[in-house]
């Protein structure tokens, strides 16, 4: 069983990761892999919280004739992330990214 590390003000979550080289690569990925799913903490803050949160998505052809998808995360219907990608679950994984790192945890929003 794989337990989840919470970090206490590391220089970096890689640097730990780096100084723990008895991990096996199966679980440096299970880790690797923990710390980038930001739809995934943003989920379990909102729960936490008892926050709404909701996924706008579009999707648009660019002129080369590629797609794109905007994601916009929504919480308690306030808008509090925007992501461009080339897929659905890029985009939404970038937007809920933005949420959670562009100032968004404010005392008034930390209820």
């Amino acid at each position: 069983m794989i337990k989840r590390v919470r970090f206490k003000n590391p220089a970096s979550p890689h640097e730990w990761i780096v100084s723990k080289v008895s991990l096996s690569q199966y679980q440096f990925n299970v880790l690797q892999a923990s710390m980038s799913d930001f739809r995934m903490q943003l989920n379990n803050w909102a729960q936490l919280h008892r926050h709404n949160i909701r996924y706008e998505n579009s999707q648009s052809r660019l002129r080369n004739g590629q797609t794109e998808w905007t994601a916009i995360v929504k919480i308690n219907e306030e808008e509090w992330g925007r992501g461009r990608a080339g897929s659905k679950d890029d985009a939404e994984e970038l937007a809920a990214q933005q949420a959670l790192n562009v100032g968004k945890w404010s005392k008034e929003r930390k209820n």
